[in-house]
């Protein structure tokens, strides 16, 4: 479909101009432009649609995800969903980016979730649980290479002349850039929280499903994810009796 409307912006960017018209009314994209305020940006500005942008960091699925986020209200969330959905779509469409879809599906659970007393929607955040929960093998490796990456370029700013002296906290105390220890037991790459294996054990927990609950945050320990699993566990376990 041909859209003579020129579309610049991060939906332009995106490439999403035909999306962008053909899922929202007028009256909606109005709406979307009106609540999208980044911060630093100019107030009467619209980013989503004017200025031309040469380039971005963030992948598309990893707009939309943010993009989300922004309309997680019960005011909105028929926008919220909308988004996320796009933003699987992206992600299955370009299944190479290892690190994207973690965060996309954790932006779903988050929507999804909040409109659990509707059953399709809880059965949507349980999905999404279950697919973030299938990539943590892949998203472990790729937080990690991201870590790595993240470390070889700290080293190179605290060589910079402009950046040695800049203060940064080191676990005890704000110490030299030039002085800092990047192989510190505080500097450590440790893994995240992983909302798919803390949600999702939640509503087995909710459903009576206690030893599924369990064996879950079982796995998420032993994966390394951040979370307080022992303490799930013992709830659970004590719950069971």
């Amino acid at each position: 479909m041909f859209f003579n409307k020129n579309v610049e912006g991060d939906i332009g960017y995106y490439k999403l101009e035909g999306w962008w018209l053909e899922t929202f009314t007028k009256d909606e994209r109005k709406k979307i432009e009106g609540v999208y305020k980044p911060m630093g940006g100019d107030a009467n500005r619209k980013p989503l649609t004017e200025g031309k942008i040469e380039s971005s960091s963030q992948s598309k699925a990893f707009f939309l995800s943010t993009l989300a986020g922004w309309f997680n209200n019960p005011r909105n969330r028929s926008i919220a969903n909308k988004i996320v959905e796009k933003a699987e779509e992206v992600i299955e469409e370009n299944p190479s980016d290892d690190l994207t879809p973690y965060f996309v599906y954790s932006e779903m659970i988050s929507i999804y979730y909040a409109q659990r007393e509707n059953v399709e929607m809880l059965n949507k955040a349980i999905q999404a649980c279950k697919k973030q929960i299938k990539i943590g093998p892949l998203t472990k490796v790729a937080l990690r290479k991201d870590y790595e990456k993240s470390q070889i370029e700290n080293r190179k700013c605290s060589k910079d002349p402009m950046m040695k002296e800049l203060e940064v906290w080191n676990g005890t105390k704000y110490v030299a850039w030039k002085d800092y220890d990047f192989d510190s037991e505080f500097n450590k790459f440790s893994l995240p929280s992983h909302k798919g294996y803390e949600q999702l054990a939640i509503i087995l927990n909710k459903q009576g499903k206690d030893d599924e609950a369990i064996k879950l945050c079982n796995e998420a320990k032993n994966q390394g994810w951040a979370g307080d699993w022992d303490k799930r566990i013992a709830r659970y376990s004590k719950k069971k009796w």
